[in-house]
């Protein structure tokens, strides 16, 4: 019986040390367990920290993106606009350019003009008769009152509609017979005859004077002086 009950304080001594090591093994677990969830529920805050951080920082790069399109659509906008002002300044420049090219060229044109009116106006206020070469001359309205002089047959050129009024002068300073140009429309009277001709001839050192008057609708040069 002794023996049979110190066996048994040995199993229960051995029982309740068993009980208290899985106790303490149970409370090691316990609090492992616990010291691990809060440390996973506090890596899960971090983590959803930085995902709404990241989220944010998203939302903010996207608002950025969208303005930097907006900004650059504004920009190339206003660049085309800028560049399709431009070109149009450029054509109607170049075309005031043309157009101050072609009143450059009249007036130099009308300079000319003037030039010759003031010198014969020159010559008549002084009384005297301007003078000029008649080689590759055209007669025109500003040489009325000249005296011409030629020793080249057929110059000056006479045209079909000198005005009424133009009376000029030409004299013939070679040794050779010198005809005018033909006429087609308007006609030469010579003195002395009332007969209609289409070219006159002065003669070598001859002097002829010509006026023009319209009859009836003709054109007529009336020529007078050293002529064949």
């Amino acid at each position: 019986f002794t023996a049979a009950t110190t066996a048994r304080g040995l199993i229960q001594s051995d029982v309740d040390a068993n009980e208290a090591a899985s106790d303490a093994a149970e409370l090691v677990l316990t609090t492992n367990l616990a010291t691990e969830t809060a440390r996973a529920t506090a890596a899960e805050g971090v983590n959803a920290t930085a995902i709404a951080s990241n989220v944010t920082d998203i939302a903010t790069n996207a608002s950025d993106i969208a303005a930097e399109t907006t900004a650059r659509t504004t920009a190339d906008n206003f660049f085309m606009s800028t560049i399709v002002t431009n070109q149009a300044s450029i054509t109607s420049n170049a075309t005031g350019v043309s157009t101050n090219v072609t009143d450059i060229a009249t007036n130099v044109t009308d300079i000319a003009t003037n030039t010759a009116a003031i010198a014969n106006l020159s010559g008549s206020s002084s009384g005297l008769a301007t003078t000029v070469e008649a080689l590759n001359v055209t007669l025109a309205s500003g040489d009325t009152g000249s005296i011409l002089y030629t020793q080249n047959g057929l110059h000056p050129t006479f045209p079909e509609d000198l005005p009424d009024g133009f009376q000029v002068t030409i004299v013939n300073y070679s040794n050779s017979n010198n005809p005018s140009t033909t006429l087609a429309t308007a006609v030469f009277k010579q003195g002395g005859s009332n007969t209609n001709v289409s070219s006159v001839t002065i003669l070598p050192g001859g002097t002829m004077h010509v006026n023009v008057v319209t009859i009836a609708g003709q054109k007529i040069y009336f020529v007078s002086g050293d002529l064949l």
